[in-house]
């Protein structure tokens, strides 16, 4: 383990979030940042002093262990072919952050021998808190595997799936929930506002409620339960509750989840198109 080389491809959000989090988990690997522009170089070598910084593949000197692919879906191809020319069978891992593109489409580009994962974390990775869907097409009892579960929980929780459609499933429901979430607290904000609340009491109440509720929902309790217990019968939240289910706010989220979904699928399929 110690021995291992990280290549991380793209310092945009999601490749600085799993940077920071493997060099704040001590993950024991040398880490190297790719990043075409120049510009950024010196601000990424301030903020990652653990991590090498370069500009291109072909600046590589050893072969890495694993490469982490954290750029936008539409520079894949062209990243993908130049590690597929520069790399041997010693990089054991390609662990795709890039939403939208299909193990098919990824394996055209990298060679048919390249040991892949697709990975779908969301934005509470920049804080340690993730949640990442893993998917391979390959069989579960490789190192590969273990090396990519390791990588993405420096970052949060991960949960390997058994079908790559359930990663549109999941980039829907927890890839797309935190705008869910931070439009809920919006909606909340307001109310608070609309009764005579200022801004900032509003935003405080709001932010401490999520909090905590989330806290508490972080244990085996059904949500079900957890929401009966802060319910009693005839009183304010009961009648709060009642409005919101004679609005169908399951059928509004279920659909708007669908959605989502919906356009994951689109994605996935236009790459597939391609090749």
């Amino acid at each position: 383990m110690h021995d291992q080389i990280i290549l991380i491809v793209g310092s945009g959000n999601m490749g600085s979030a799993i940077t920071q989090g493997l060099i704040d988990s001590e993950y024991p690997a040398s880490l190297i940042l790719c990043d075409h522009d120049t510009s950024r170089h010196s601000s990424l070598k301030n903020r990652f002093q653990k991590a090498e910084v370069i500009q291109n593949i072909d600046q590589l000197e050893k072969n890495p262990t694993a490469v982490i692919l954290a750029v936008k879906p539409q520079d894949l191809r062209p990243i993908c072919t130049q590690l597929a020319a520069k790399l041997t069978s010693q990089t054991l891992l390609y662990l795709s952050v890039a939403a939208g593109v299909p193990c098919q489409t990824l394996m055209q580009w990298l060679g048919t021998n390249a040991r892949l994962v697709r990975a779908m974390p969301n934005t509470p990775a920049a804080i340690g808190l993730g949640m990442t869907g893993l998917y391979t097409a390959l069989a579960s009892d490789h190192e590969y595997r273990t090396i990519a579960t390791n990588i993405m929980q420096a970052v949060g929780k991960t949960l390997w799936l058994d079908s790559e459609d359930k990663l549109d499933a999941l980039t829907a429901l927890s890839g797309s929930g935190p705008a869910y979430v931070f439009y809920f607290m919006e909606c909340l904000q307001q109310a608070g506002i609309s009764l005579g609340l200022s801004a900032e009491e509003s935003r405080t109440l709001v932010q401490q409620t999520l909090i905590g509720s989330a806290q508490l929902a972080n244990q085996t309790t059904p949500f079900t339960e957890l929401r009966h217990n802060v319910t009693s019968k005839g009183g304010t939240t009961e009648r709060a509750l009642n409005a919101l289910t004679e609005q169908d706010l399951e059928k509004i989220i279920i659909l708007a989840v669908t959605y989502a979904r919906d356009r994951a699928r689109e994605m996935s399929h236009s790459y597939q198109e391609e090749i």
